[in-house]
């Protein structure tokens, strides 16, 4: 209906092969392409080991968010999302993961979304994890995600499926509130999932019709490797892997090639994010 958002502003500057791509492949589920990075844990273990010497408590987590924030800013057609055929570039950096209040079957599950401007190094982002994990786990939390389903659940089951479809059309003619879009999990840059923490094999996840998250990426359990070195002789290694799932409607196939192997030279060398990056160097997308 509209084609101004609040969270994101049109594109007009794209080939128009490429703008009509998303009235051909209509929904974020027909448009998933998947790949996967694997990384030495030890990169990250010994990293996280001299930083837990100098006063910070890092984490596989804080870590590859942080990259892939720097990521975000470095290449910004990452941060892009289709609604309604249209393509956008988003406004600000949004995070979205899912936090156990415990290990164990019944414990419950809470959406946490964290917003960043782009600027954040590794250790503020660690630290903006770490202080909001907390909150859930001690109840103090100020959820706005959590309130948002809660308000839904209250009702009975007609009204919630009718309000579920006013809320999608909403989103669809661009008339979302703010304060809904603010606490959507499905409204962001990237969705996140540890699986890591339950000694689960990476996976691809799927991507939401509802919302704005172009890419999901999930963080799997280490694992031993064997592979050949230089000199063709037999090397064990402990390795995770990453598995990405991305809207393809969002970039061309060489830049998220380029973009992938940018995030694996963040991953490779975390040293690299922890400067602040100032604003004048984040780049923006085309008009």
């Amino acid at each position: 209906m509209f084609s101004k958002r609040i969270d994101g502003r049109l594109i007009k500057g794209l080939d128009p092969i490429f703008r009509m791509i998303p009235y051909i492949m209509k929904t974020r589920a027909e448009s998933q392409v998947m790949t996967k990075q694997e990384f030495k844990c030890e990169v990250f273990d010994s990293y996280i080991k001299e930083k837990r010497g100098e006063g910070y408590d890092l984490s596989y987590m804080s870590i590859l968010i942080a990259a892939y924030l720097r990521l975000l800013t470095q290449r910004p057609q990452l941060n892009r999302f289709i609604v309604n055929g249209r393509i956008y570039a988003r406004y600000g950096y949004d995070v979205v993961f899912v936090v156990k209040k415990s290990l164990t079957d019944d414990s419950d599950e809470m959406l946490l979304k964290l917003h960043f401007d782009g600027t954040e190094n590794v250790f503020e982002v660690n630290e903006k994890i770490v202080n909001e994990v907390k909150l859930i786990k001690t109840g103090e939390a100020d959820n706005l995600t959590d309130k948002l389903a809660k308000l839904f659940m209250k009702q009975p089951n007609p009204l919630i499926k009718g309000d579920v479809r006013f809320v999608m059309k909403l989103d669809d003619w661009n008339m979302m509130p703010r304060s809904v879009i603010e606490a959507s999990p499905f409204h962001c840059s990237m969705f996140l999932t540890n699986v890591k923490s339950i000694k689960l094999n990476y996976i691809y996840h799927h991507l939401y019709n509802f919302g704005t998250a172009s890419v999901f990426i999930s963080l799997g359990k280490s694992a031993d490797r064997v592979s050949m070195n230089k000199n063709s002789e037999p090397e064990s290694d402990r390795i995770f892997t990453l598995g990405f799932v991305v809207d393809e409607r969002i970039c061309d196939g060489l830049y998220l090639s380029r973009s992938l192997m940018l995030l694996e030279k963040y991953m490779k060398d975390p040293s690299i994010l922890e400067e602040k990056l100032p604003k004048e160097n984040i780049i923006n997308d085309i008009d």
